[in-house]
């Protein structure tokens, strides 16, 4: 059963500004997507699916693929989507899949942590599953033990443990810029709240000098060269701002 990850931040996006055939047709292509992305439908088939009339699925579709120079997203100027053979392509959308909530991200730091302290790593697991009895039970399976298989599970591919290093370090500096947010939101000078800070603090400028809006969910931001930047830049404004005065009773 296909479903599809839709977070608050929809609502302030320029999407939401669009008119309400186009807004349906963006919701409803979200939940045909696959993994990739990938959203395989005709155009008639396609406005039945969102209960749209043809005409305005045409029109819609054109101004999905149009540039936007108001996304949040600079990536393809905009666009949401890209016609592809049998259908069409939803532009960004494993970035979207992939972002994680407060929640999700503080369980995954906690479990990172659990097995550092534990020293559990995905090798230790492998070793236990094939010393698990559920795995190899000579009686349940009322065979012959000769002749008896014990699954081997091979080492996980240095791929594997490559992109878990990455999005481990990913989720750290998300964490990392998140408290410097909620720092700047309650600093007794800010007049901010914390979508506001997020803004600022990722706004940059191209080497072109062209400027890029920030966004207003740091949770987006998936590199990690521009979440130490946006690090960085937190921590001028805090000192711009100031130590905090902490008043002490006579």
């Amino acid at each position: 059963m296909a479903f599809v990850k839709l977070y608050g931040s929809i609502l302030d996006s320029s999407v939401w500004s669009e008119d309400p055939y186009t807004r349906i047709l963006w919701i409803t292509m979200l939940t045909m997507a696959d993994a990739e992305g990938f959203v395989e439908a005709a155009v008639p088939g396609l406005a039945r699916r969102a209960n749209v009339p043809l005409e305005a699925c045409e029109k819609s579709l054109s101004r999905l693929q149009a540039p936007d120079p108001y996304s949040k997203s600079p990536e393809h100027d905009g666009r949401r989507i890209e016609k592809a053979e049998r259908g069409w392509t939803i532009l960004n959308y494993k970035t979207y899949r992939e972002l994680r909530t407060e929640s999700q991200i503080g369980s995954a730091f906690r479990s990172k942590k659990y097995r550092e302290r534990n020293s559990v790593t995905r090798h230790d697991r492998h070793a236990k599953y094939l010393s698990s009895p559920s795995v190899v039970s000579v009686s349940t399976l009322n065979v012959k033990e000769e002749t008896a298989v014990v699954p081997h599970l091979p080492p996980p591919h240095p791929f594997d443990r490559a992109e878990g290093a990455i999005n481990d370090e990913i989720h750290k500096l998300q964490l990392e810029l998140g408290s410097r947010l909620a720092r700047l939101a309650e600093h007794p000078k800010s007049d901010r709240m914390v979508p506001g800070w997020s803004k600022t603090v990722t706004a940059y400028e191209r080497k072109d000098g062209t400027k890029v809006s920030g966004v207003s969910d740091f949770r987006m931001i998936r590199s990690i060269e521009r979440l130490e930047k946006c690090i960085a830049d937190a921590d001028w404004w805090l000192a711009k701002l100031g130590p905090v005065e902490v008043s002490r009773g006579a």
